[in-house]
């Protein structure tokens, strides 16, 4: 078993081996051949082209047409291959040839030039060919780069003694010796890519385009009654002319191939022709105009200018403005007049030398009235010097009355108390065009509402017309007839008439809130428009007691008082409204039996309290600090008190009107039997006892001291009695 073992991993130590010796020959294998494939392209020795980089053009698409470059390009040659040189020659339109080498260094990946400043004007010719580098070239090229080192370490130790003059000529040597390598190189070594590569260059413009006529030439305006033809012509000295652009004064536009052409203009332009040229290569040349153009064959025109011209008729005297001219630039105006109802009132003539542009105005006021709706006529004559003539006439009508407008049935500011007809008319003394009414109602509340119209228009103006419109205003509110009314002259009539039906009685506010009421003055300060309700206009009048009363003044009499608010409106409605209140600012009297301020009562005590006046309540009753319970009604409170001990009374008491009363007091509930020293204090108690309250009148407060000087009267005279009783019965 272990035999079997050490033979299975002595196999597979021996395929490990084998296999790692087969993969290192197959990679010597590859770099023999990798090294081969490099020497024989060092060499040029490669089998297939496409193993070569082949160089690069780089040059933008033509920005003119036909292939032709406006803008010189900016074409650059790119080298990327080593073992192997570009080079390109440039042929320009003059004959001239220019070429060069592209090679690169051992440090360089790629090398490029860029021929831009070497094209001219025309066609230019670039071929460009790569060709494999020879040992022959290799040690020339290897001398070049010795010579130049030498000649670079020569130039740098010279170069403060020699000028710029002498540099440019050693460098040009170079060059020379350069190019003759070059050439005899080609001469040696075979052409492995070519191509030929055109430029057609032009970014010059045309010549501006020149004009001619078949006619003598007199002026800078040219005349002609029939077809007038306009020769253009322009030259270009790069790609040669393609197209000539023109265009009328009237925006009508026509191209002409080539270099030259006609125009032919009818009867009936007048301008000019701009015109410009474009080359093969899209170069555009500058715009020029011709000379002005007149070509016409008719009379001359007439323009009346009246006043409001779409209307016929006018409200006031007319303004008329004539005038007339020759638009196509004919012979010129011979005679010009103007007649006003059959009358002669402008008259005017020309002169035979006169340009043929002229023109003639003239102003005048027609003030005439139409005669039974028949206008004046106005008639203009005008003849120019090739007997052209030409005539208009206009029919002018003069009203300066305006329409009236009237109502029947009511009147402007009419208030009714009912329902109100009325009915509205316009009326004119010519022609009405149109008319229009609207009536209008405000209501109570404020809300504004159209509830009725009539438009009319005429139908025709032989007739004097009258419009009528039958209005009915029934409910309550402010109504507002408007009425608008227009004559065929444009005179124009507007009212409005402002009419008030009201029904309703005013209504009287806030006095019902002073029914019952209990006060301690009164003051009535309601604004007008706030206590009486009305839509229209109304008087009223305050009364207290039956007396004019002014509002803000008070009022503190006490008694009952009544108050009581008329108002009358516009129409004639009247409201009313009363209340009766009472002024009170005396408080309340606080009735206080069964117990007295410091009485001292044996085993028992009963308190009533109570108020009797009208409105009047208990409001609050306290025993020692303790709140009682008061009845539904306020105004009575009993209790009994059996417990012995000292007792402090507060009672308050409120009456409508607000007006509020306090009392406080203290007694004692103790059995009959008291020391004499118990009795002394109670007497200094009572007569330290400040008084009830600053509420309290003059006889009460002089009551109060004769009750403390009986009782001290009476407890000295007991005191006296039983000592006397108990020295005679010792």
């Amino acid at each position: 078993m272990k035999r079997r073992i050490i033979l299975w991993i002595s196999s597979i130590m021996w395929m490990l081996v084998l296999c790692f010796v087969l993969n290192e020959m197959q990679e010597m294998h590859g770099k023999v051949q990798a090294k081969a494939e490099q020497n024989k392209t060092a060499r040029g020795e490669d089998d297939t082209e496409d193993a070569v980089t082949e160089p690069e053009v780089l040059y933008p698409e033509p920005d003119g047409t036909n292939g032709y470059y406006i803008t010189c390009p900016e074409i650059e040659i790119v080298h990327k291959e080593k073992g192997w040189v570009t080079r390109y020659e440039l042929s320009m339109p003059d004959g001239a040839k220019k070429d060069g080498m592209l090679q690169l260094t051992d440090t360089q990946e790629e090398v490029s030039e860029v021929l831009s400043e070497m094209l001219e004007e025309g066609e230019n010719i670039l071929h460009v060919w790569m060709e494999a580098v020879t040992e022959e070239q290799e040690e020339t090229e290897e001398q070049e780069e010795t010579e130049e080192r030498e000649n670079s370490e020569e130039q740098e130790k010279t170069e403060e003694r020699e000028n710029s003059e002498e540099q440019e000529e050693t460098e040009e040597q170079k060059e020379s010796e350069e190019e003759e390598n070059v050439e005899t190189d080609e001469n040696k070594t075979e052409r492995r890519f070519f191509r030929e590569i055109r430029f057609l260059i032009d970014s010059t413009a045309p010549e501006s385009v020149k004009f001619s006529y078949h006619r003598a030439e007199t002026g800078n305006i040219l005349y002609a009654n029939e077809p007038f033809e306009v020769f253009l012509e322009s030259e270009d000295g790069g790609s040669g002319i393609a197209e000539i652009y023109y265009k009328m004064d009237d925006g009508t536009s026509g191209t002409i191939t080539g270099k030259r052409g006609s125009v032919v203009l009818d009867p009936g332009f007048s301008g000019k022709l701009e015109a410009y040229s474009v080359d093969r290569a899209g170069n555009q040349s500058e715009k020029c105009d011709s000379k002005t153009i007149l070509c016409e064959n008719i009379s001359p025109m007439i323009q009346i200018q009246i006043e409001e011209e779409e209307k016929t008729w006018h409200s006031t005297p007319v303004s008329v403005d004539v005038e007339v001219w020759d638009p196509q630039l004919s012979a010129g105006i011979q005679s010009f007049k103007c007649y006003c109802d059959g009358k002669v009132i402008v008259q005017k003539m020309g002169e035979p030398d006169e340009i043929s542009l002229s023109q003639m105005s003239t102003h005048f006021i027609v003030d005439t009235a139409a005669k039974g709706g028949q206008g004046v006529p106005v008639v203009v004559e005008v003849v120019d010097w090739a007997g052209n003539f030409q005539t208009e006439s206009r029919l002018i009508c003069y009203d300066g009355t305006a329409p009236d407008i009237y109502l029947k049935g009511a009147h402007d500011g009419l208030i009714m108390g009912q329902k109100i007809d009325a009915v509205v008319t316009a009326e004119d003394d010519n022609f009405l065009a149109s008319c229009r009414f609207e009536l209008w109602r405000t209501a109570p509340d404020g809300t504004r509402k159209r509830i009725g119209e009539k438009t009319e228009h005429a139908e025709g103006l032989t007739e004097n017309r009258e419009c009528e419109w039958n209005a009915v205003m029934e409910e309550d509110g402010i109504y507002e007839m408007i009425a608008e009314s227009e004559d065929c002259a444009g005179n124009r009539t507007e009212k409005c008439f402002r009419i008030v039906v009201d029904k309703t009685n005013p209504v009287i506010r806030y006095v019902n809130q002073m029914q019952g009421v209990h006060i301690p003055y009164f003051e009535w300060n309601y604004r007008a428009g706030d206590m009486v309700e009305e839509f229209t206009e109304y008087t009223f009048e305050i009364l207290l007691n039956g007396f004019p009363y002014s509002a803000g003044t008070k009022i503190y009499e006490e008694g009952i008082k009544s108050l009581q608010v008329r108002a009358v409106d516009a129409a004639g409605n009247e409201s009313s409204a009363e209340a009766v209140f009472l002024i009170d600012h005396t408080p309340p009297y606080i009735n206080i039996y069964g117990i007295e301020d410091g009485g001292v009562y044996d085993k028992e005590a009963e308190l009533s309290v109570s108020v009797d006046g009208n409105g009047e309540f208990l409001k609050e009753i306290t025993v020692n600090g303790e709140r009682m319970k008061l009845e539904n009604t306020g105004q009575i409170f009993q209790r009994s008190f059996t417990e012995q001990g000292d007792y402090e009374i507060c009672i308050l008491a409120e009456d409508l009107a607000g007006n509020l009363s306090e009392k406080r007091f203290r007694f004692s509930v103790e059995d009959k039997k008291v020391s004499a020293a118990k009795i002394v204090h109670s007497i200094e108690k009572i007569l330290k006892k400040e008084p009830e309250s600053e509420s309290l009148s003059e006889t009460a407060e002089g009551e109060r001291h004769n009750y403390v000087w009986w009782l001290m009267t009476a407890f000295i005279g007991a005191g006296a009695l039983i000592l006397y009783f108990r020295k005679k019965n010792p």
